[in-house]
């Protein structure tokens, strides 16, 4: 099937087509679904909801999930639009340096207005909004700029630089800009202009429709990002989802926050005084033993990358030399974390991180270093350069006390790790997973289970990093006395932030599963998750699921 797929993609004709008859069956399913649907249209002063979906292309599932949630939000009684760009972007992001989507583009424009009309909700459009003179006073902007001043660049109250430059990695797909490079500034220019147009299109849809509500995906990029910020700056109430990749068929909803924020500071607050019940300690130790043994969420993308006899032996080889200590170091997949801006005080970006690391431990000679690229550098988002390409290129021949692993290499972040290892990540939730377990473990970044659950050990500067790498006693003790403060709040992100939508599949990453949309009546009863989602929405309330511990709860959780 991944060869079919891949011929397919090779000639754009030939998938313009394929996507083309596939989408008008996607379109014909929608409209047989979604005309079942009968709410009454809202009277009186009543919440207004816009859904930034962007994207009218059939054959993509998030085009339907923002759809249920205009449902149900329209059930509610509230005055729903959904927002679409109508071709004024670049295929929403998708469009890296790997992957052409001029088809998707195609598709989406093409079969856009009958993809609206079969969703059955209100909708307004980039263009009823922007003027084609606006567009053009916006790139004039753009192409005055120097290059330095791209990267910082304000439009309207907002940082649509930062945006427009996350963006730039994005369609890289590597952790750093080269101002220097005239092609990447070329597509930072048009990210730029893109970021400048949805903050346009933010202000006179402030101005004229007054929304109460801003409904979207993660909240980042040059396409989503600006609308972000820009509604948070006028005291909107705005709420992003993301799609999560840890319990497949569940989503996290933050509000009012970054992607990597905790989701309830109140919520957390209050959970972390109650003990957890024996069925919640058995849930969270049955997940952690399941995720180290490869059986749920991400790991299962890659399972065919450790399907491998060779793992007793590659584990042999790194052990072979004794070291006084030994460190794994996890970075994430290189462009990722650098999406969201300046996301760690000690670093720069990921590359400063492993530079500053590396340094230290070509001192170190009586000290192992152990670098595990993350699989998804080959399994999922290519990069245009992965972490090992990087160390080679910067560092050269390594003493033999620092590794450098393949990104195919058939081990799991798991297998590396026994009672005498230390890790160290940037910001992924391996993090968290390891402390859980009583495992030691450097967090760079500030992340939500650093900087807002204190369950790991803060490290605010490279001074300070440099000496518990040096003597991680301090490190070490505080892991064993919060071991289970460190579980309690995995269990609350693993099982209260994380919300299951009813008609995504839970064996497969973001895929909706079509026979519980097709009783989309039935999906949208009042016990179900995603009218309380919406209810607490309305009601401006965090969004995490209610306690088992009846007497702590309060009215704003599901």
């Amino acid at each position: 099937m991944e060869k079919i797929k891949n011929f397919i993609h090779k000639h754009e004709n030939l998938e313009k087509i394929v996507l083309t008859l596939w989408g008008i069956l996607m379109i014909f399913r929608a409209k047989r679904i979604f005309r079942k649907i009968q709410n009454n249209s809202p009277k009186g002063k009543n919440p207004k909801v816009i859904i930034l979906s962007l994207r009218t292309l059939p054959t993509t599932n998030l085009v339907y999930f923002d759809a249920v949630f205009g449902h149900a939000f329209k059930k509610l009684g509230c005055d729903i639009k959904m927002l679409y760009c109508d071709g004024l972007l670049d295929s929403c992001e998708a469009n890296t340096v790997f992957r052409n989507q001029k088809a998707q583009c195609f598709i989406c424009k093409t079969l856009g207005p009958f993809v609206k009309n079969a969703l059955n909700l209100d909708y307004i459009s980039y263009r009823q909004y922007i003027s084609e003179l606006e567009i053009e006073e916006i790139k004039r902007k753009v192409a005055d700029l120097d290059n330095k001043d791209l990267l910082d660049y304000e439009y309207l109250g907002v940082n649509v630089g930062k945006h427009a430059v996350a963006s730039e990695i994005r369609y890289f797909l590597f952790g750093y800009l080269d101002i220097n490079n005239p092609k990447e500034i070329s597509v930072l220019r048009e990210k730029l202009v893109y970021a400048m147009i949805a903050v346009k299109v933010a202000e006179k849809i402030y101005l004229k429709e007054k929304p109460d509500v801003f409904f979207m995906l993660h909240g980042i990029y040059s396409t989503w990002g600006p609308f972000r910020d820009y509604y948070r700056l006028k005291g909107i109430d705005t709420v992003i989802y993301i799609v999560t990749t840890s319990r497949f068929g569940y989503f996290a909803f933050n509000r009012n926050s970054r992607p990597n924020d905790i989701a309830s500071v109140e919520a957390w607050s209050e959970f972390k005084k109650l003990p957890l019940g024996e069925e919640e300690k058995k849930q969270i130790d049955d997940y952690l033993l399941n995720r180290r043994k490869g059986k749920i969420g991400d790991q299962e993308m890659y399972r065919e990358n450790f399907n491998n006899n060779k793992k007793d032996e590659i584990l042999e080889l790194l052990s072979k030399k004794k070291y006084s200590r030994r460190y794994i170091m996890y970075p994430n997949v290189p462009w990722d974390p650098t999406v969201e801006g300046r996301v760690s005080k000690i670093f720069e970006n990921t590359f400063s991180w492993l530079d500053k690391t590396i340094e230290f431990f070509k001192e170190r000679k009586n000290y192992q270093l152990i670098i595990k690229p993350h699989p998804a550098e080959l399994a999922w988002e290519k990069c245009s350069k992965g972490i090992k390409d990087y160390i080679c290129e910067k560092h050269g021949s390594l003493p033999e006390n620092i590794i450098v692993l393949e990104p195919s290499v058939p081990l799991r972040a798991y297998d590396l790790i026994d009672n005498n290892t230390i890790a160290i990540v940037f910001n992924g939730t391996l993090g968290l997973e390891l402390s859980a377990i009583g495992i030691p473990v450097f967090v760079v970044s500030d992340i939500h289970y650093k900087e807002g659950a204190d369950v790991v050990y803060k490290i605010d500067t490279l001074k300070k990093y440099l000496e518990l790498l040096d003597n991680p006693e301090e490190l070490i003790l505080f892991t064993k006395t919060n071991i289970e403060l460190a579980k309690k709040y995995a269990y609350f992100y693993f099982f209260k932030s994380m919300i299951k939508i009813p008609f995504y599949r839970d064996d497969k990453w973001s895929t909706i599963d079509w026979n519980v949309v097709r009783d989309v009546k039935k999906l949208l009863d009042d016990d179900n998750n995603i009218i309380k989602i919406c209810k607490n929405i309305i009601n401006k309330k965090d969004i995490v699921v209610p306690f088992p511990y009846e007497k702590h709860s309060k009215n704003f959780y599901l």
